[in-house]
């Protein structure tokens, strides 16, 4: 939703010196009487009559006070804390209604005068300074934002306006962000020039385990919606999906808090502290991201390119009583090299499947003894 788009700041522009219009105009759209847009304004100097039923009485008045912005704040905040804008609190704060764009600016400051300390807190910790009703949206709703709750567990990652506007957040470390850890680390790109994108690719058979586990844990665990895109592979049919996560908080998180690589060489586990919920479900869910299709007879096998990686990876599953082998593979005429880790079928058993085309394969597998490709 774009900010401000229950009332139009163009609209609100033209009825300049239509105080009596502008205020319909409110009333219409946000469904508010007219007793509480006078209450709204309630809270000004004592030369403002109050009428027998205590209800303030005005023609006009050209300044306010910091209740009477909260107020206006309040009615905003029930439709849509985004649409708590400047041009729409001073719409409601102000009878006078002679130039909208100078009313607006008195808002400002009244807001800089509120937030201003706020504001240099946050600018010395985050390094940008956050827009001054960014801190009276968080006051309306009861809301925190999630950056300064993860700043407590984490040291180094950075902030974005739009990380703000979207109050994205960072998961403690447990089985299930491990899971989704391992995805990142197993299936992830990483770039941390210009928007700061994570892309999270799949093979053609994850779809059904990136549309219905993946996109819904990232939306849980970093209060964010995601789509799975549908892409082609260059020279074939089948397609593959992808997830792309564009957010400078997740990704300098990633790289600055827990040591994602860049570039993927030589890659390193996580740079945290591995108990063994941890270890547990970073393993499952390298499983569920890398792991091939199971075997004619039950076995698996994840594939890469670096060697420093796989070797990381069996560390990993020997210290959880796993025992897979690291295979060396070879390109056509020798020009290319991968490394498969392979689980036998007595090691798969002891497998925890998270990616349903694991499962699905498995219990075909048990039931026909050969499970068709």
């Amino acid at each position: 939703m774009v900010l401000g788009q229950i009332l139009s700041y163009k609209r609100l522009v033209e009825l300049a010196n239509k105080p009596e219009e502008k205020d319909q105009y409110l009333m219409r759209l946000l469904g508010i009487s007219d007793r509480r847009l006078r209450y709204v304004r309630a809270s000004f100097s004592s030369s403002v009559k109050v009428s027998p039923f205590g209800i303030p009485v005005f023609k006009s008045q050209a300044s306010f006070e910091a209740n009477s912005l909260y107020r206006a704040a309040k009615i905003l905040g029930e439709i849509d804390p985004k649409s708590i804008t400047e041009m729409n609190l001073a719409a409601l704060a102000f009878s006078d209604w002679d130039n909208p764009e100078d009313l607006a600016k008195k808002v400002h400051y009244q807001l800089k005068k509120l937030y201003n300390a706020e504001r240099k807190e946050f600018l010395d910790e985050f390094g940008f300074k956050l827009p001054y009703i960014e801190f009276l949206r968080q006051q309306v709703v009861a809301r925190e934002l999630n950056c300064l709750k993860d700043r407590e567990k984490y040291k180094n990652f950075e902030v974005s306006r739009e990380d703000i506007q979207r109050n994205i957040s960072l998961p403690d470390l447990d089985y299930e962000s491990c899971l989704l850890l391992a995805g990142y680390w197993g299936r992830g790109f990483l770039d941390l020039k210009g928007r700061y994108k994570l892309e999270i690719g799949g093979g053609k058979d994850d779809f059904d385990f990136y549309e219905n586990w993946l996109k819904d844990v990232i939306r849980k665990l970093h209060n964010l919606e995601v789509k799975v895109e549908s892409i082609p592979i260059e020279g074939y049919e089948a397609k593959i999906p992808r997830i792309s996560i564009t957010s400078r908080m997740i990704a300098s998180w990633l790289s600055y808090d827990l040591g994602f690589p860049r570039p993927k060489k030589k890659v390193n586990l996580p740079n945290i502290y591995w108990n063994e919920e941890r270890k547990q479900g970073f393993f499952d869910g390298i499983i569920a991201f890398m792991g091939g299709s199971l075997g004619r007879y039950g076995d698996i096998a994840l594939h890469d390119s670096d060697l420093h990686f796989i070797e990381n990876l069996r560390t990993l599953a020997n210290k959880l009583g796993y025992n897979p082998k690291t295979i060396l593979e070879r390109g056509f005429g020798g020009k290319s090299t991968s490394y498969r880790l392979y689980f036998s079928p007595k090691e798969v058993k002891k497998l925890r499947l998270i990616n349903p085309k694991h499962r699905k394969e498995e219990n075909c597998r048990e039931n026909s003894g050969i499970c068709s490709r």
